[in-house]
């Protein structure tokens, strides 16, 4: 009996084959680095400023991966970092905050779900950024969210 496969053309066998070889969902932008995947949520933003906020916040935090690497330490798991736009500067928003930022949020997810959550704000220049103290309302420097994650 003839092999079946051998009539199908060939970018139809690739596609057969790449759908049972499904990688695992890296996020919108490739990090470039394992168990490091940024996102773009809020789609009004464009994808290239998107990218840029994102990059900007793990630039500006490089502390961020250490967090991770203690969490996957001490958990025993593999710890992954989200990074994700959540909201780009509003010209119409009533609040300076929401009218002159981006909105990033941080997770660390390990197999169990989210371990910890962090939000910074990036100014819509890209000049600036900083981070939502623990109490969700403040606003405060990348200096003093340091500090408050004993760095």
């Amino acid at each position: 009996m003839p092999c079946l496969l051998a009539r199908w053309p060939l970018a139809a066998l690739l596609a057969v084959l790449a759908a049972g070889c499904t990688p695992e969902p890296k996020g919108d932008f490739a990090s470039g680095e394992p168990d490091v995947f940024l996102f773009q949520i809020d789609k009004a933003a464009t994808p290239a400023n998107a990218e840029k906020a994102v990059r900007k916040v793990l630039s500006a935090v490089p502390q961020l991966k250490d967090l991770r690497a203690a969490q996957e330490k001490s958990a025993g798991n593999k710890v992954k970092l989200n990074l994700s736009l959540q909201s780009a500067p509003d010209p119409e928003a009533k609040a300076a905050l929401e009218r002159e930022n981006y909105f990033v949020y941080v997770n660390l997810q390990g197999p169990s779900g989210l371990l910890k959550t962090f939000t910074f704000v990036v100014s819509k220049d890209f000049g600036d950024v900083k981070a939502f103290a623990a109490d969700g309302d403040t606003v405060i420097s990348l200096q003093d969210w340091l500090k408050a994650q004993g760095r």
